[in-house]
Formats: C-alpha cells, sequence, structure tokens
C-alpha cells in the first residue's frame, strides 16, 4: 500500500498549500515517466527506473514568506503566488495585476537571487559528483566520466 499523507483539518486552509505543492511534484514525476527527464538516473533493477530530485530554491529564503493574508498573516504583506492565489480562492476577491509579487528592493532581490544560484550551484556539483560515482560503479568507463572523475 502506498504510503498516505494527511494534511490537515479541512476548516484550516493551510492544507491546501502543502496539497497544491503534492500535485505540483505528481505532475513533474507524471511529465518525467511519460517522457523522461533530461537529467534523470536510471538504476538497474529500480522500480521505475526513474529518479529525480525537486528543488524549491524560494523554501530557502526569508521567513513567513508563504503565509495567507488576514489567515495566518498580517494583512498588508505580499505572499508569494501560491499563497496569493489561495487568498483569491478564500475570499472570492481578485487582485490587482502585479499585486502578488515579491516583496523588497532591487537590492534584496538581487541577494536572494545570488543566494539561490550558490545553493543550485552546490547541489549541482554534489549532485555529479553521485552521477559520476554511479556511473563508475557500474563500469562506465568513456573519458568524460573520468574526466568528470578527476575534477572532483
Amino acid at each position: 500500500m502506498p504510503p498516505l499523507a494527511f494534511f490537515g483539518p479541512i476548516e484550516k486552509r493551510r492544507w491546501s498549500y502543502a496539497c497544491a505543492k503534492q500535485l505540483i511534484e505528481r505532475f513533474i514525476y507524471a511529465e518525467g515517466a511519460d517522457n523522461g527527464l533530461e537529467y534523470t538516473i536510471v538504476r538497474p533493477g529500480a522500480n521505475n527506473g526513474l529518479e529525480y530530485t525537486i528543488v524549491r530554491p524560494f523554501n530557502w529564503i526569508g521567513l513567513r514568506m508563504d503565509f495567507i493574508p488576514r489567515i495566518d498573516g498580517p494583512s498588508e504583506g505580499v505572499p508569494r503566488v501560491l499563497a496569493c492565489f489561495s487568498n483569491v480562492l478564500s475570499y472570492r476577491k481578485m487582485t490587482k495585476q502585479g499585486n502578488c509579487n515579491e516583496k523588497g528592493s532591487d537590492a534584496e532581490q538581487k541577494a536572494k537571487k545570488k543566494q539561490v544560484d550558490k545553493e543550485i550551484s552546490k547541489l549541482s556539483t554534489k549532485l555529479k559528483e553521485r552521477s559520476t560515482e554511479e556511473l563508475a560503479s557500474l563500469d562506465y568507463t568513456s573519458n568524460r566520466c573520468w574526466e568528470l572523475k578527476r575534477k572532483t
């Protein structure tokens, strides 16, 4: 039996956000299963032949970024897009265009982007190292594989 997921009582609206993230991940899995992912690592004997990692870099920065105004956060703040849409659905009230933008000055936005780029670069390096080790363990001996192995 597959694992079950519990998101909370219906009267608490935050569960819809967690559910939406799960749906996005399942959509990505389905697309990958149907069409193949560019950076898929396939291991012999794997149950589905598909391994992947979903990275949400904007979950790494800032506190209280995913709040729904007037429910679990300030009414004057601007949440990220999914929380903003949840707010629209909760109150049946359209937002003005541009209402769902990230907060912060241009300098703050650039600093956030730089931090995300740095974290993605570190993660990418770790994944390349892991892929190289897995290919080597499968006796994959192309020059490219050993070239990557020497760099790590």
